[in-house]
């Protein structure tokens, strides 16, 4: 009675009639803040409904007119291997919804997955067991695969990763150094910046390429650099239609390159690219995956590129 006594006395005024207080009808649907992303791009968020009382599940929204359009993040690494016109290609295929794309980090794209930015991001990489935690799923399209070739008359045949770091960092010059016949050694990389990049991450993952590497612009070029130093070993992108000629292939602790070989995990040396979804693929996702997979789709892929399993 104390407690009932005190919550008595702490209301001042009249308590008023419950009988006349005023009906309230239901609240309208709120609409969610524009969520812009660290790009500057904005995507529009859909219009929630408020709470359900006591539990009750709360009707999901009629759509009114067009379907939204699908939004997808596309990161920058897998944008150096999708060409610009994507998009528009798997659009005109009669995509329903159409889909609009922003370009970003390949990071922030997997972000804009997370928070609902975007229903799918494509991005050159794997998810780190985080991102594979919050539900995250990847859907494999290809892989950018990188190999070592050597000049036909050489006597390497394979090296390890520790020797192709010490080649590669310039920690060595000569090939007597790592027991085999005496000879001047060339590391050769790609002139192509990003290419660059992402074969160093693959290859000496937390290193960089030495100062003295050489670079290349085009398959003639490395050709007749390697005619020239027979001691050259150089780092290059096996094109999709098979591995370059008048150069040998090394192999990686004896496992020669292959698409195959990098998706049972025997060759790690290549950059995959990735459909990211919130869960399996569904909606206008999953017709994204489907023409990213079919021929005209992946026609739009670099040269570089080639169809995983």
């Amino acid at each position: 009675m104390t407690g009932l006594s005190l919550a008595l006395c702490a209301c001042s005024g009249a308590i008023p009639d419950p009988r006349s207080l005023p009906e309230v009808g239901p609240l309208p649907p709120r609409a969610t803040a524009i969520l812009r992303p660290a790009t500057g791009h904005v995507f529009e968020a859909h219009r929630a409904l408020p709470s359900a009382p006591l539990g009750e599940v709360a009707p999901a929204p009629a759509h009114q007119g067009a379907l939204p359009p699908l939004a997808l993040a596309v990161g920058s690494g897998a944008s150096t291997v999708v060409h610009q016109d994507f998009v528009s290609a798997f659009s005109s295929a009669g995509a329903e919804p159409p889909c609009r794309a922003v370009r970003c980090s390949d990071r922030e794209a997997v972000e804009h997955v997370v928070v609902g930015r975007a229903d799918a991001a494509l991005i050159q990489g794997r998810l780190c067991s985080r991102d594979l935690q919050a539900g995250l799923r990847e859907s494999p399209l290809g892989v950018e695969l990188f190999a070592l070739f050597v000049s036909p008359s050489s006597d390497v045949d394979s090296l390890g990763p520790e020797q192709i770091r010490r080649v590669f960092t310039g920690q060595v010059t000569d090939w007597r150094e790592l027991g085999f016949a005496a000879g001047a050694i060339t590391p050769i990389v790609p002139a192509d910046r990003g290419a660059r990049e992402r074969g160093a991450r693959v290859l000496i993952p937390g290193d960089r390429f030495a100062a003295r590497c050489v670079t290349v612009n085009d398959h003639r070029a490395l050709v007749q650099r390697i005619q020239e130093q027979p001691g050259a070993v150089a780092l290059v992108r096996v094109p999709g239609q098979g591995p370059s000629q008048r150069l040998r292939t090394l192999s990686i602790d004896g496992v020669a390159p292959s698409v195959a070989a990098f998706d049972d995990g025997r060759y790690p040396y290549g950059a995959p690219l990735q459909l990211v979804t919130l869960g399996a693929p569904s909606g206008g996702a999953a017709d994204l995956l489907a023409f990213a997979r079919s021929p005209r789709g992946s026609a739009k892929f670099s040269r570089y590129l080639t169809a995983s399993r």
